[in-house]
């Protein structure tokens, strides 16, 4: 992992079919985890979360998809990567043995120098299910 990613911290473009894809997904998780704050933001997360707690499919769709238009366009181009990248690895299950469950659980929140960090996306399966239905398809 520390090779990869001294690779990219020199903009290099390692060929990742040369790695076991475990120091692959290892080198996006640390990633991850080392963003100084959510990429939607502390307050849009926020309000994401209460928003999959809507009580009908309907209001829960509506109301992320307002959200996520509040997010710049970068940002959701990447969330949009990310998350085609985790629809992949959620259809390998069986190979990769994570789930919605699993993958909402690696992007928990952290703990940082003894304060809550925000997640780097919000770790709730029914944001990933939302977010695929309005942004990847």
């Amino acid at each position: 992992v520390d090779e990869l990613k001294a690779a990219y911290d020199r903009e290099e473009c390692p060929c990742l079919e040369e790695y076991d894809p475990h120091t692959v997904a290892s080198l996006l998780k640390q990633y991850l985890r080392e963003l100084p704050e959510s990429l939607l933001g502390r307050a849009v997360a926020a309000r994401l979360e209460d928003a999959c707690g809507r009580p009908s499919e309907a209001e829960r769709l509506q109301e992320c998809q307002r959200l996520l238009g509040e997010v710049p366009a970068h940002t959701r181009l990447l969330l949009a990567w990310l998350i085609t990248h985790m629809d992949h690895v959620i259809a390998r299950e069986a190979d990769t043995k994570m789930n919605i469950q699993n993958i909402s659980i690696v992007l928990k929140q952290k703990r940082t120098a003894g304060k809550d960090a925000s997640p780097p996306i919000p770790p709730n399966p029914l944001f990933f299910a939302y977010f695929h239905s309005l942004m990847v398809n």
